[in-house]
């Protein structure tokens, strides 16, 4: 869980922030299969959210965050890459991020995309849905196709 829902509560927050940030990585959400989805560590963070008066901003970060079924059943290319990084895997490392232009990748994550707006699309306490990427040495940014 995100420190910032410790216990499952949101903090005290002053008056003059309007909201709070959860982000999941899309294997959190979508961990064994392509059909099947938690939704709990988000619903969590919006009923926190909501009972603290506050709005929420949902962020999925895929890369290497991509569930491993992606590669394994639905066949997704990726480069792999060594982790150097302090935080994220362990250092050293080796980790896959899907190819951005695979078409398995765009596949799964179009239909990922559309089932989170689906399941949040009509929540007034969701402001905004980031789909990010990643930071820092970003692979999708560099890798030529």
């Amino acid at each position: 869980m995100d420190p910032c829902f410790k216990n499952g509560t949101c903090p005290a927050l002053p008056a003059f922030v309007d909201g709070v940030y959860v982000r999941v990585n899309w294997d959190q959400i979508q961990p064994l299969s392509p059909t099947g989805y938690n939704w709990s560590r988000i619903d969590r963070a919006l009923t926190s959210a909501r009972a603290a008066q506050k709005r929420l901003q949902i962020g999925v970060w895929p890369g290497i965050a991509s569930p491993h079924w992606l590669f394994s059943h639905a066949g997704a290319q990726y480069f792999p890459m060594r982790w150097n990084l302090p935080w994220g895997p362990r250092k050293c490392s080796v980790v896959k991020t899907p190819l951005p232009w695979d078409p398995v990748f765009l596949q799964a994550w179009g239909h990922f995309v559309a089932k989170l707006g689906d399941r949040y699309d009509h929540e007034p306490d969701v402001w905004k849905v980031a789909l990010e990427r990643q930071r820092r040495k970003n692979m999708q940014r560099e890798l030529n196709k």
